[in-house]
């Protein structure tokens, strides 16, 4: 079914050679996981997606963030519309409104249970969530847990909640990117112990998890799909904030 062109979740993921900036639809990724050389590439990046959302008037969402405060100082000017009403500032925690990394895996993993269980019920089976867009900085120290429990139930949020129109947008340096693969593919281990967790759902039909989208040093992104094989080779977005619409 085609999503309506108010439920659009637009992504820029850079420009055209002939300088169109290029996009796509984040509800079909349906999650975005980004690499970057350089923490400057990944600040531009978001602040470049925030502005354009917020030039959006009849687009709404709710965003949560897991941050550090680098990238938190960095984008908060960015966060009238929508503001997180979820964030946990890793080294500044009591600047967030969550205080720990499991307790905010656990708040967003709260929130796909309430949804799940309103579509359960015949009365709101067509009920209509505003989306919840998840922003996370560093997806590899968000996994590193001594809780076994958290980096399942995220990967759980992964599979479930675009259902219910979670989505999330992460990332890591491009020096991981070996281990992002085995997370967007699932390696077989933590397919099997995630396997056990969600009996009924075919796992193979979800992977891979979403499109991967490269920061590279040299102004140039690269895109790719969640069910291509090949990168869409495009350049850099401008490093200031785009123009209103």
């Amino acid at each position: 079914m085609k999503t309506p062109a108010h439920e659009r979740i637009a992504i820029p993921i850079g420009k055209s050679s002939n300088g169109i900036a290029e996009e796509v639809d984040l509800t079909t990724m349906p999650h975005l996981f980004l690499s970057f050389s350089e923490e400057d590439q990944l600040y531009h990046y978001l602040e470049y997606l925030l502005h354009s959302w917020n030039q959006i008037t009849d687009f709404t969402c709710q965003l949560a963030t897991a941050l550090s405060l680098e990238s938190y100082n960095a984008l908060q000017k960015h966060f009238s519309r929508p503001k997180p009403f979820y964030s946990w500032i890793r080294n500044n925690p009591e600047m967030g409104t969550i205080g720990s990394k499991p307790a905010f895996i656990q708040a967003i993993f709260k929130e796909l249970k309430k949804r799940q269980k309103k579509t359960e019920s015949s009365i709101n089976a067509n009920y209509e969530f505003q989306p919840l867009i998840v922003i996370i900085d560093d997806l590899l120290e968000m996994l590193v847990n001594k809780r076994k429990t958290t980096g399942l139930r995220f990967l759980q949020l992964l599979i479930e909640g675009p259902a219910v129109r979670i989505h999330f947008i992460t990332a890591s340096g491009r020096s991981f990117r070996n281990l992002l693969n085995q997370l967007i593919n699932m390696n077989p281990v933590t397919k099997e112990q995630l396997q056990q967790q969600l009996p009924n759902i075919n796992l193979t039909y979800h992977l891979p998890l979403g499109a991967e989208l490269i920061l590279t040093p040299e102004d140039l992104f690269f895109f790719k799909a969640r069910n291509q094989s090949d990168f869409q080779r495009l350049y850099t977005l401008a490093t200031t904030t785009p123009n209103p619409c």
